[in-house]
This record gives C-alpha cells, structure tokens and sequence, in this order.
C-alpha cells in the first residue's frame, strides 16, 4: 500500500517539465520595454496609463518597476461584470476604451470566436467576447505578442472600427 503511490508516480509520472528561464526573462525584458513607453521622459511620470487585464502580478512584485496598477479592471472581475452584464460598470470600462484611455493594455490574445450554450464555458466565452474582446480590438491593435508566455500587448488603433 506505501508503494502504490511511488508506482503510478513512476509508472504514469514523467519528467518535470524543464522551464526556459532565459526565455522567460526574454519576454520580460520585452514586455519591459514595450510598456516602459508609457513614461514620460524616462522617468516615473506617466504620459499614459498602462492597464494589465492579466500578468497583475509582475506589478505586485516590482517586476515592471514604477508602472501604477489599475485596479478597476482585473480580468476575474471583468468577467463577472461581463457575465452579469452589470451596465453602469460595462458603460465605463467600454467609454473607456472608446477614449482610448490607456496607452497600452496587457491581456493574454483576445478572440472574437462566440460558442455559444452547446460548448462547455461556451456562454462566459460569448459574454467575455461581447462585452470585452470585441469592444478592446476594436480600439487596440495588438502589437506584440510573446508566445509561448499567453500574453500581448495591445496598443491604440490610429483608427478605430466602425
């Protein structure tokens, strides 16, 4: 019985997936210098706002240095705004994007694919593609995407669609 989880361990288990540091301090680097436009003058004054949707925690952790976080629109509660269709909020995050309010947003890809009730996840991914996605790429281009790490970063479009 002590052996058994040691078994399926060996049996089933493999390797440790083998992690690319370098690669990853890559893409930090990257995404480093693409938001780091955002300060005016090189210094810690902001011409314009940078909004991270996900990757919040290389803020929390001083990863991207001197970059303020913008706490009203976290991807978990984006989504429940999404998925409830709460207007007031729903209102201001889509005039702010209208208004392009921020000089880059961070985001993992953006689709436009609905789903529809039939797929598992299928109506939060049609209420998330409506009310964001959709909305965003509308406004913001992406212009840099780091694959392999799920993230992009978007910047405003010079013109928006119609």
């Amino acid at each position: 019985v002590l052996l058994l989880p040691v078994l399926f361990a060996v049996t089933f288990g493999g390797a440790l997936p083998a992690r690319d540091l370098d690669g990853a301090q890559a893409a930090l680097q990257t995404l480093r210098q693409e938001v780091g436009g955002a300060l005016e003058d090189g210094g810690d004054n902001f011409d314009q706002e940078v909004l991270f949707i996900t990757q919040r925690h290389l803020l929390t952790f001083g990863e991207i240095p001197s970059i303020p976080l913008v706490p009203e629109y976290e991807l978990v509660f984006l989504m429940e705004m999404a998925m409830s269709a709460h207007p007031a909020y729903l209102e201001q995050f889509h005039s702010d994007i209208q208004n392009q309010r921020f000089g880059y947003i961070v985001s993992e890809p953006l689709g436009t694919s609905l789903q529809g009730p039939h797929h598992a996840f299928g109506e939060e991914n049609d209420a998330w593609v409506e009310q964001v996605s959709i909305p965003v790429l509308c406004y913001y281009e992406p212009t840099v995407s780091l694959d392999g790490y799920n993230i992009q970063i978007l910047t405003p479009r010079p013109t928006p669609c119609e």
